[in-house]
């Protein structure tokens, strides 16, 4: 059985797909298998992981005819994981040949829930490091935390926290156990992703390695303006998700003030957003109210609305949503 499942959804990523294989196949941790789903692609994505597993056994190709986007990749990468620990790596990204090898040997010999670690962010023009927190992570020591239940720290409000799949290692059980998958045809999946792990788990390894290398391009969905602005309402869908999940595990009083706070900060996201039209904000408050509705949020709106309005630009600067 091999130790580590590698997700990697592909979708459209001829141009730095073979980058990425070659850093997967070469880690010094042999032992892993890797699950490559070809989301529908209409260039030569395919053929080249086709090509790939014929030289490497290890490599899986699940090839599908349906756009899922990465959600729905991801999930049908999770039903085919053969292994105690996943790793997701995206498509157009690389990791460093000592990756595999350094997060499991953090998450066996400390006997945690996930390992925790931090990427560098490339620029495509540059290939230079554009991680602004550089500074900041090298001051910072490799941490064990062993609070009584994950609750207890404040995981929502750490700068260096990301809610992104990539740069973590998971328990293949906490996913079998919770039933935990990705939601799909939603942009932020991963926020979702990221509460439905993180609830359940009592014991985290959080390192400064950077062993994962973040390409970031024009091409990516995290950076396409048009695509947050046409599918802005899905940032709400997740909370509605989030919030029904957490009240299936009766963890929802738990988690209240995280989750108001956090929704909150959307909202403010959202309503920031100058690109959005009358028509769009008109949808979106319609959304919005339905959800405070569901979920008897108006009692602590306004002090939350209040204090992070003072707190605005701070937010902005700090929250995923690029404007």
């Amino acid at each position: 059985m091999p130790k580590i499942s590698i997700i990697i959804p592909v979708f459209n990523v001829e141009r730095y797909l073979s980058k990425c294989l070659d850093s997967i196949i070469n880690q010094t941790l042999k032992d892993i298998e890797i699950i490559c789903v070809n989301d529908a692609s209409t260039d030569n994505s395919l053929a080249i992981l086709k090509e790939y597993a014929k030289k490497d056994y290890r490599i899986r190709v699940i090839n599908s005819k349906k756009n899922r986007n990465c959600g729905g990749a991801r999930n049908l990468g999770l039903k085919r994981v053969k292994s105690p620990y996943i790793m997701f790596v995206d498509s157009d990204d690389n990791i460093s040949p000592n990756h595999c090898e350094y997060l499991y040997n953090n998450m066996v010999n400390n006997d945690v829930d996930l390992v925790l670690s931090y990427p560098n962010n490339y620029s495509l023009e540059s290939q230079a490091n554009i991680d602004k927190r550089i500074k900041e992570l090298n001051n910072m020591d490799n941490s064990l935390m062993l609070p009584e239940g994950i609750h207890e720290y404040d995981f929502l409000h750490d700068k260096l926290f990301r809610s992104a799949p990539w740069a973590k290692l998971y328990k293949t059980e906490f996913f079998k156990k919770y039933h935990i998958t990705f939601p799909e045809n939603l942009i932020q999946e991963d926020e979702a992703l990221y509460w439905y792990y993180m609830i359940h788990i009592k014991r985290l390894y959080s390192n400064t390695s950077r062993t994962y290398n973040r390409l970031v391009h024009e091409n990516s969905i995290m950076y396409k303006k048009i695509y947050y602005n046409t599918k802005f309402l899905d940032h709400i869908k997740i909370f509605v998700l989030i919030y029904k999940y957490l009240k299936k595990y009766k963890l929802y009083e738990k988690y209240k003030e995280k989750f108001e706070a956090q929704f909150t900060k959307i909202c403010i996201c959202i309503e920031n957003n100058k690109n959005l039209t009358p028509k769009d904000l008109c949808k979106y408050q319609k959304c919005k109210e339905e959800v405070e509705y569901k979920i008897n949020l108006r009692k602590r709106q306004n002090y939350l609305l209040k204090y992070l309005q003072v707190n605005k630009t701070k937010i902005l600067k700090n929250l995923f949503i690029r404007k």
